[in-house]
């Protein structure tokens, strides 16, 4: 990933791969490397990837903030 919109600190954060500086070439053919060099670090960091996104992004989970940010928009129209 690269750090544009927060997704570097997200990865970061979250184990869930690898970061390199936007226009970085050479960083990010290094990272590409240690990944395909390196299996279980791939595995390891897909997994926390999917968990990220299963738990933070799932369609419940973005209806309930949505429903929350409505509910909390028309309490200040009332």
């Amino acid at each position: 990933a690269t750090r544009v919109s927060g997704i570097g600190e997200l990865v970061e954060e979250t184990n869930a791969g690898l970061v390199v500086e936007v226009g970085d070439i050479q960083g990010f053919a290094r990272a590409l490397i240690l990944l395909a060099e390196d299996a279980t670090a791939m595995c390891s960091m897909g997994r926390s990837a999917r968990a990220v996104v299963e738990n933070g992004f799932s369609l419940e989970f973005v209806a309930k903030e949505y429903e929350s940010m409505y509910y909390s928009l028309l309490s200040e129209k009332i």
